[in-house]
């Protein structure tokens, strides 16, 4: 369980992690992208979108080492109930034609009930992960004196699992992306 658990960490933390710098690159497109959501006064939306990139960076590097991972966890939990509200919210307006704003691996799409869907199977990730907290591959475990957990082959591989899914998912979100790009252009025509 504890090999599942550092699994499911990696991935999430390098999730933010490349959701954060996506962001953190193209900040001025992303806030736009959040202005175009109409749920934040215009004069907020920069300071807002400073604190959101912060925290997602934070919640990343939290998660990938195994660094304090129930407040990770819980930041990771926010952050994806968060933007579920949003788009949600916007959705219900009949808005649609929004860009999602995930940026990094979790790619940019319209706003969708698909995605609200996949952040709250991401929430619930991130709340096993609250919930059964494991110093397999943490940087906490150097402090307990459980060193052999932090650095293994074992722990190697299992980081390797954790991006390797994520490519696949990168990887599924670019060919999505295509489809959708094709079925506008073709109903265009």
């Amino acid at each position: 369980m504890d090999e599942l658990i550092f699994v499911l960490r990696v991935f999430l933390g390098t999730l933010f992690l490349s959701t954060g710098m996506s962001k953190w690159k193209k900040m001025q497109e992303h806030i736009a992208i959040v202005k175009e959501y109409r749920i934040l006064p215009a004069s907020s939306i920069p300071l807002f979108v400073r604190a959101e990139i912060a925290v997602e960076l934070l919640t990343g590097v939290l998660l990938f080492l195994g660094l304090f991972q129930t407040f990770g966890a819980s930041l990771a939990s926010l952050l994806l109930i968060l933007y579920s509200f949003a788009i949600a919210l916007n959705l219900i307006r009949g808005r649609r034609e929004i860009s999602c704003g995930c940026g990094g691996v979790a790619g940019n799409h319209r706003i969708s009930w698909l995605l609200v869907v996949r952040n709250l199977l991401l929430t619930m990730l991130a709340a096993w992960v609250f919930f059964s907290p494991s110093q397999w591959g943490s940087i906490e475990s150097l402090w307990i004196g459980e060193g052999s957990q932090f650095l293994s082959l074992s722990v190697i591989q299992n980081v390797l699992v954790a991006w390797v899914v994520l490519l696949f998912l990168a990887m599924i979100n670019g060919v999505w992306e295509i489809y959708a790009k094709v079925r506008l252009f073709l109903r265009r025509q």
